[in-house]
């Protein structure tokens, strides 16, 4: 069940409306609502930079939400490393090689922080 929150925020953001004098229509965030298709033009492109991508970064719910969910085990599977940032480890956790738990905000910046021991060329 949907919580009342979310519903009322899904109605604002559905009913806020195109500004230009003639067109009237509504305006939505670039974004796939739960129960949503992605479009089949777009899977293909992630499927292409899955192909050529050296590091995966899972951020939030999309190692338990499909078809995000089976991105990173399949990159992961040949090789490449994973790092999923959750708040809790998932069902998928033990297929990627780190692991930070916590609220995004608080984990993702230091892990993307430059270190020490990198060279700037």
């Amino acid at each position: 069940m949907i919580s009342s929150e979310v519903y009322s925020f899904y109605q604002t953001v559905i009913s806020v409306g195109c500004e230009e004098d003639s067109c009237h229509g509504l305006l939505r965030p670039h974004v796939v609502w739960f129960g949503e298709t992605l479009d089949p033009d777009v899977l293909t492109e992630v499927e292409k930079e899955l192909d050529l991508c050296d590091l995966c970064l899972v951020v939030g719910t999309s190692s338990v939400v499909y078809p995000a969910a089976m991105f990173a085990p399949q990159v992961s599977a040949r090789g490449v490393p994973v790092a999923e940032f959750n708040m809790e480890a998932t069902p998928a956790t033990d297929r990627f090689r780190f692991h930070f738990e916590g609220p995004c905000g608080t984990t993702l910046p230091p892990a993307l922080a430059r270190h020490e021991s990198e060279i700037i060329a």
